[in-house]
């Protein structure tokens, strides 16, 4: 099992976290205008903290990332209240690319158990344990930050998994000895895989590297660690990449043959100019004959109306 040193705290009111990712990002200045006073900016992690949000009679903690995300702790069911009201209230704009379908992680408490997902797996409990530290805020964090990183990795899985959709059956029309697409179309979805690397790679939620707020708390990191590993984080990168790879290897086969059927209609082409111009060589001086002869007649004939006239 995987075991994370938590605050049981955390969890004492709040049953229920939930992930959010919406778009590429958030407009900075934008949220902070729309955000209650009593937001809280956490610059080490370009994050807003909101500490008991409220919704009906209910408070909520939420943290909302920069990179598009945001994470609200105590009821599932608010989530989509905070998403209308605020991330995509009617007049302010928050998101920047904002994504078509949102997706999620979620997690639940039973008794002293964090677990992971809508299915109860042993492999994936999260242990609570009695804290070594009274900050409660900054270990929220630690798992909001988590989690917001799964979601986001979530967005690019679908992404992928939709690109690889519409690109299955490729290699079976290659097989026969057709190319499916026409040169635009593979142009174009050169251009969506490209997108999606740079998505991927140059993403602000950075899925290799560690934030460096963790780099002065070791107990904050382990947490936030563990939280990734029941998250299985870097199975799904390792599946990401492979998939991406396959895409790329599709792609380049899909130029190279682009490129040959190119080539081959450009020595076509060449092969018809120099047959012309042979051709050409030939008939030439005929033609200048030809032309020749149809001045005298016109001569002819233009001098015998003279005649007749006169």
């Amino acid at each position: 099992m995987n075991f994370v040193k938590m605050y049981s705290e955390v969890f004492k009111f709040k049953k229920d976290v939930i992930a959010f990712s919406t778009a590429e990002s958030y407009d900075f200045l934008n949220l902070k205008s729309v955000l209650p006073k009593n937001a809280i900016y956490l610059p080490k992690n370009s994050a807003f903290y909101l500490p008991k949000w409220s919704s009906d009679t209910h408070f909520h903690d939420i943290f909302i990332f920069l990179s598009g995300s945001f994470v609200i702790w105590g009821s599932i069911e608010k989530s989509q209240d905070f998403l209308k009201t605020i991330i995509r209230n009617k007049l302010t704009k928050i998101e920047i690319n904002s994504y078509n379908k949102s997706t999620k992680t979620s997690i639940s408490v039973q008794k002293d158990l964090i677990i992971i997902g809508n299915d109860f797996n042993h492999d994936k409990l999260l242990n609570l344990e009695t804290p070594s530290s009274d900050n409660i805020i900054m270990a929220q964090l630690s798992f909001a930050q988590s989690l917001a990183r799964s979601s986001k990795l979530a967005v690019l899985e679908d992404e992928l998994e939709s690109y690889l959709n519409d690109v299955k059956t490729i290699p079976d029309s290659l097989a026969l000895g057709k190319i499916p697409l026409k040169r635009r179309e593979i142009i174009q979805k050169t251009g969506i895989l490209l997108r999606f690397r740079q998505h991927f790679n140059l993403n602000p939620e950075n899925f290799l590297d560690l934030p460096e707020f963790y780099w002065e708390n070791v107990k904050l990191e382990e947490c936030y660690l563990k939280t990734l590993e029941a998250l299985d984080i870097d199975l799904r990168l390792n599946i990401v990449n492979t998939k991406l790879n396959y895409a790329t290897e599709l792609q380049f086969t899909l130029r190279e043959v682009l490129s040959e059927n190119t080539a081959h209609r450009l020595e076509l082409i060449i092969t018809w100019l120099i047959f012309i111009e042979r051709n050409y060589e030939v008939i030439h001086p005929f033609s200048l004959h030809l032309k020749h002869f149809e001045k005298q007649l016109i001569y002819i004939y233009v001098s015998g109306m003279k005649k007749y006239i006169m």
